[in-house]
């Protein structure tokens, strides 16, 4: 389809990114998809962490959660930290990245 790519503005050909719905050319999409998502695809099962912290999509939002406990019909019990509520978290797709916090109060990831 030819349209504006939405970050150089040229009129060429582009694709959309599956994760932002933002549309590239070919040589704005290789850098986006390089730089833009490192690191923030959703976890693995096993990288799970009981305790840890992780930014997790919770009724569309990206928000910091902790990993109270494995639920004994699978997935975890966490708590919403910017809620203080219980919520569960069914498959480790819903978890995006490790975070933790720094001392403005900011919520950072936390690179592995």
């Amino acid at each position: 389809m030819t349209t504006r790519c939405d970050s150089c503005r040229d009129r060429v050909d582009v694709t959309t990114c599956a994760y932002c719905l933002v549309r590239f050319c070919d040589p704005c999409r290789a850098v986006h998809e390089r730089y833009a998502h490192e690191g923030r695809f959703p976890v693995k099962k096993v990288d799970v962490d009981v305790g840890g912290t992780y930014a997790a999509k919770v009724s569309d939002r990206l928000v910091p959660v902790r990993i109270d406990r494995e639920n004994y019909y699978g997935g975890w019990d966490a708590t919403n930290l910017r809620t203080d509520r219980v919520i569960r978290v069914r498959t480790a797709q819903r978890l995006w990245f490790p975070v933790q916090q720094d001392s403005d109060g900011k919520w950072k990831q936390v690179r592995t």
